[in-house]
């Protein structure tokens, strides 16, 4: 996630920066210890499951009135 705006070609390098952390052995080792997963995905793969996740679960929040703080 980052600010609305931000230019492309500082989005591409956090990207970058983003998935090699995640890939890096060391930062997938300790977040196993804590009992998390590092995923590593891309931009447009973190778009498309927000958008999967809000045709999943947003028809049940709205029937069910639920609203974000």
């Amino acid at each position: 996630m980052a600010p609305k705006g931000l230019p492309e070609a500082l989005a591409a390098r956090l990207e970058q920066a983003a998935v090699s952390m995640a890939r890096d052995p060391a930062v997938v080792a300790r977040l196993r210890e804590l009992g998390a997963e590092a995923v590593g995905s891309t931009r447009a793969e973190l778009a498309a499951l927000i958008r999967a996740q809000d045709a999943k679960w947003g028809p049940v929040a709205r029937e069910a009135d639920v609203m974000a703080d």
